[in-house]
């Protein structure tokens, strides 16, 4: 989040931003990694059955849509509407934090009726964005825009909507790939004079 002023937390960090401003930043050491644990998971037990590699993304996503139990529309979990009782909760901090290394991920509420692989994925899904959105509450500063980038928004609509719920609000996505990259030859336009501001350079980004 670009801000005026300095801003600290226990699990965000002020960086030096153009036009005199700040970068307030929540960066998640484990992040989208999570979903590919899972990913990894299921891959592992179809090498030791000897059954033949699949696409297992899309059968997660297959599995996700096809759950009755947990619904994308009551996925902001603790942050908008609480979970039902029987909602499987993923706390998705497998690699620990930048504050607190020890701190381990953990799966809880499990009951005999939700403990099913299509629930598992879409709390994994959850938790990265409760673990988001935590940090984005530290910052103390209510969002104009939210902007998502990268394959794991680009190629999972259901991870677009529990981040919207969860964040309040409708997730623009930008048309390029590469966003980095193209960050980056936006604001080298800035200094070479092409372009006035770091203002009129992000004017050039497109969404879908």
């Amino acid at each position: 989040m670009i801000t005026d002023s300095i801003r600290t937390g226990e699990d965000i960090e002020t960086r030096p931003y153009f036009d005199g401003k700040y970068l307030t930043v929540g960066a998640a050491l484990c992040g989208g990694r999570a979903y590919g644990l899972l990913k990894d998971f299921f891959s592992a037990f179809l090498q030791a059955a000897d059954l033949p590699e699949t696409d297992i993304y899309a059968v997660l996503g297959k599995m996700i849509s096809e759950t009755a139990t947990v619904s994308a529309d009551q996925a902001a979990g603790k942050q908008k509407s609480p979970a039902p009782a029987s909602a499987l909760l993923t706390d998705t901090r497998f690699a620990g934090t930048r504050s607190n290394p020890a701190i381990t991920g953990s799966i809880t509420g499990i009951t005999a009726e939700n403990f099913t692989p299509g629930n598992l994925a879409c709390s994994i899904l959850q938790g990265m964005m409760t673990e988001l959105h935590d940090m984005y509450a530290q910052m103390n500063q209510p969002h104009q825009n939210l902007v998502g980038s990268g394959n794991g928004i680009r190629l999972n609509p259901i991870l677009v909507r529990i981040a919207e719920n969860t964040f309040g609000g409708s997730l623009k996505i930008p048309a390029h790939t590469e966003e980095a990259a193209c960050g980056a030859a936006l604001y080298g336009l800035v200094a070479c004079g092409a372009v006035e501001s770091s203002g009129e350079a992000q004017k050039l980004v497109r969404y879908l």
